[in-house]
């Protein structure tokens, strides 16, 4: 089950569509001429030939099965390729729903597919859809999920899917359209397996799982170049750093795709992508730089090209450093404080400052273009922008500000502190943005860039000595980013997502709760609660809902705005079309 009950959900995509007068379609002609009896005569229609979409993403894919790859991240368009040749269980929209792909139900506790025993234990069903094929023919049964699980959980195969896949007691086939997976223990999130819970065909690949061992079995040419998959396009070319191309696959089981053939290039820079956008030589851009399709709108005024604009659910932060041992000065770990310093910070100005002002600012956890938004607004603590208030909070603390306007803090200590961002531009400008009014208020303020070698050194990240300007997605915060299981430390070899090191026992409760609860109500109830309480204690500074920007030329049809969790924002490509 999503953190999110999606079949709930309702996110908010912005579509900037520059329309003026598109040109007619490629293939048809205009129905003046000749008459016959006052009745217009159509001239004749040409044959339309094959459709070839170009699309455009930064970096080169590592595979079509998520799980399988080195790095599971979306960044660059890096997973954008995998819905056209590769599908799974279920999958999410571009509201945020989970739906059945190539699954006919989602497991649920209402209708029997999803069971909790007495002792701990559970049980999911997946009911598969007839008729669905693999590229060379095949038929894909519930046998080939059985062997997704053997080979991902086979020992010394390298799969990012270990956590969800260690709670699993085992995966059967029933038959050939049904599937059990027993639990050892309650997974709230077993109904959301994606690429965790992957399909292999087994009659291709058991030979070398059982022949080759398990380090051949990750570098084969099957997870890249030769892949074979169940999605509406066909893998016919990979050529490295380069492009991929794909055809309609006539065997996919909703029929054949709209479009006939697919050509994805690699193009590492974003003005290298418009630019190609303008000359008509790529349809289709994922994503750019948001300042370079905010350029973009400008440019293509009048025509019917379109710039499509929304946030997948990334939250931009500042995080506060929560150890005692790094943090600097010790008085940042008071929640009045941190209050009074977010109250200060002007998030507007942040997102003008990174986005001209097109993300959406944020006041929680919870996006406010959420259908369930409605269920937490009761407990989220508002802290509108008020700098006066602001500063009279930290004297009520016990600050002092003197004649030289410094801001003191109660030891007569100077107030100054350390913010740090990974990378110079957006996050630098995010950087400077958040901390105008803390200058202004007499804080000494200290701004570091980190080297981009540090990315992922998180014994180094430990010793920020006081705030980062960060981002991810929103749900993490719900269990990885803020629990005490997920600190990295010398003991699990830096491995874990919050970086930042709060671990509050109130809050640990509550995401210990919410990794054990099933039940849609029960979840909202304890959600609320972990909002309230990460938004009083200020475990998180949220600044903005981040966005993308996706380039679409005139006459392409079906791209919906970039909102889809995880940016798989190629979802529906079985729908695209091109005139």
């Amino acid at each position: 089950m999503s953190l999110f009950t999606p079949r709930s959900m309702v996110i908010l995509g912005v579509l900037v569509s520059l329309v003026g007068c598109a040109p007619a379609p490629a293939g048809s002609t205009s129905t003046g001429g000749a008459t016959n009896g006052g009745q217009a005569q159509a001239a004749p229609v040409a044959p339309r030939g094959p459709t070839t979409l170009r699309m455009a993403i930064t970096r080169e894919p590592w595979g079509f099965i998520n799980s399988f790859t080195p790095n599971g991240t979306p960044a660059g368009g890096l997973t954008l390729v995998q819905p056209l040749a590769a599908s799974r269980l279920q999958d999410w929209d571009d509201k945020g729903r989970n739906f059945p792909e190539l699954a006919t139900n989602i497991p649920s506790t209402t209708d029997g597919t999803w069971t909790v025993n007495a002792d701990g234990t559970m049980e999911t069903i997946w009911k598969l859809r007839t008729g669905v094929k693999w590229h060379d023919g095949a038929d894909m049964t519930a046998d080939d999920v059985v062997f997704g699980y053997q080979a991902a959980s086979a020992p010394g195969v390298i799969n990012l899917a270990g956590t969800f896949l260690r709670g699993i007691s085992s995966v059967t086939a029933v038959d050939p359209q049904t599937i059990s997976v027993k639990w050892k223990s309650v997974n709230a999130s077993a109904d959301t397996p994606r690429d965790d819970l992957p399909m292999l065909p087994r009659h291709l690949l058991e030979a070398d799982l059982q022949t080759k061992g398990a380090e051949a079995f990750n570098t084969l040419p099957y997870f890249t170049t030769d892949f074979i998959g169940t999605g509406p396009f066909r893998l016919t070319s990979w050529k490295r750093d380069e492009q991929l191309e794909f055809e309609a696959f006539d065997g996919h089981y909703r029929g054949r795709p709209r479009l006939d053939r697919i050509v994805v290039r690699i193009i590492p820079d974003s003005n290298t992508q418009a630019a190609n956008a303008l000359a008509g030589e790529i349809d289709v851009t994922f994503p750019v730089d948001v300042e370079s399709g905010l350029g973009l709108q400008e440019r293509w005024q009048g025509t019917s090209n379109q710039v499509l604009i929304g946030s997948p659910g990334q939250l931009r932060n500042v995080f506060p450093q929560n150890r005692e041992e790094s943090i600097n000065p010790r008085i940042l770990l008071d929640p009045r404080v941190r209050r009074a310093l977010y109250r200060s910070l002007d998030r507007e100005a942040v997102s003008e400052a990174a986005t001209r002002g097109a993300a959406p600012i944020a006041d929680s956890l919870i996006p406010a273009f959420y259908e369930m938004r409605k269920d937490f607004e009761s407990v989220i603590p508002q802290y509108p922008y008020d700098v006066a208030r602001a500063e009279r909070e930290l004297l009520d603390v016990g600050f002092t500000r003197g004649a030289d306007g410094v801001m003191r803090q109660p030891n007569g200590e100077e107030f100054g502190f350390e913010i740090t961002t990974l990378s110079p531009g957006k996050a630098e400008r995010e950087q400077a943005a958040a901390t105008v009014a803390w200058k202004q208020m007499g804080i000494q303020m200290k701004y570091r860039i980190r080297p981009t070698i540090e990315a992922g050194n998180e014994d180094l990240r430990s010793r920020i000595s006081a705030m980062e300007v960060t981002g991810g997605n929103f749900d993490d915060f719900f269990n990885l980013r803020l629990s005490c299981n997920s600190i990295p430390s010398p003991s699990n070899s830096w491995r874990g997502r919050n970086s930042m090191g709060w671990c509050n026992p109130e809050t640990q409760t509550l995401i210990d709760r919410l990794q054990l609860t099933i039940p849609p109500s029960e979840r909202t109830q304890i959600m609320r609660s972990l909002v309230q309480y990460v938004m009083t204690d200020m475990a998180v500074m949220p600044l903005y809902w981040d966005i993308d920007a996706i380039l679409v030329v005139a006459g392409v049809k079906g791209v919906l705005p970039p909102t889809t969790p995880s940016r798989l924002y190629t979802w529906n490509i079985h729908d695209w079309e091109k005139a």
